[in-house]
């Protein structure tokens, strides 16, 4: 929905990332309404693995989110590009995406759009987790629009349509962690269709291959 600057914040000399809507989408309302969503769902949320808004506005009528300035890469671009991530690196991205999703769903929102490409990897270690624009109220049905997001990672519940809670990220991500650990999604298909009606009917492959420990294949 949007293009992204490297920006300074001139008054506390500091650079920050400014998103700002992309000239498409400035006249549809819906995308208005998700991009200002995401903002205002990220600024609820004061986690360390959460990434921190520090403004939202419109200039001529165009909006804007200010955010913290974030060095490193996406998980998907790690998984897509290398190096390889140790064992200890994918568990401990795994343990921090959940640290953030736990503050999160405690202010009553679901992210609905757990992804590699949401998951920011700092070079301290530190993991991000991006994009509230389809955040929702926990307890929430969810809509068409969750389709929005990656059909790989949906859960049965946002893809039948039913109630989402936060259980619904937390199924999410366990699919985060499923490629992590064997390089490929746990439902797989030649269309986004037929992968949602894997997940919504049949179980993922066991985890056979690699050195990935019995705990992690149950």
């Amino acid at each position: 929905l949007g293009t992204l600057y490297r920006g300074r914040d001139t008054l506390l000399g500091r650079e920050v990332a400014v998103k700002v809507m992309a000239a498409g989408f400035q006249g549809e309302e819906a995308a208005k309404a998700r991009f200002f969503r995401e903002a205002k769902a990220a600024a609820r949320l004061q986690h360390a693995n959460i990434i921190t808004v520090f403004e939202l506005g419109e200039h001529d009528e165009v909006p804007f989110i200010v955010t913290e300035l974030l060095r490193g890469h996406s998980l998907a671009e790690r998984l897509r590009n290398g190096p390889a991530l140790t064992l200890a690196e994918k568990l401990n991205a795994g343990i921090q995406l959940c640290a953030g999703l736990e503050a999160a769903h405690a202010q009553g929102l679901v992210h609905r759009d757990v992804k590699p490409e949401n998951v920011w990897l700092c070079p301290d270690g530190t993991v991000k987790l991006l994009d509230f624009g389809l955040a929702t109220a926990a307890s929430a049905s969810a809509t068409f629009v969750d389709i929005l997001a990656s059909p790989s990672y949906l859960s049965p519940e946002q893809i039948a349509g039913g109630t989402v809670d936060g259980r619904a990220d937390v199924y999410s991500v366990g699919a985060v962690l499923y490629e992590m650990l064997t390089g490929k999604c746990p439902f797989e298909a030649e269309s986004p269709t037929g992968v949602m009606l894997k997940i919504v009917n049949e179980a993922p492959a066991p985890i056979t291959e690699g050195d990935v420990p019995q705990a992690l294949t149950a």
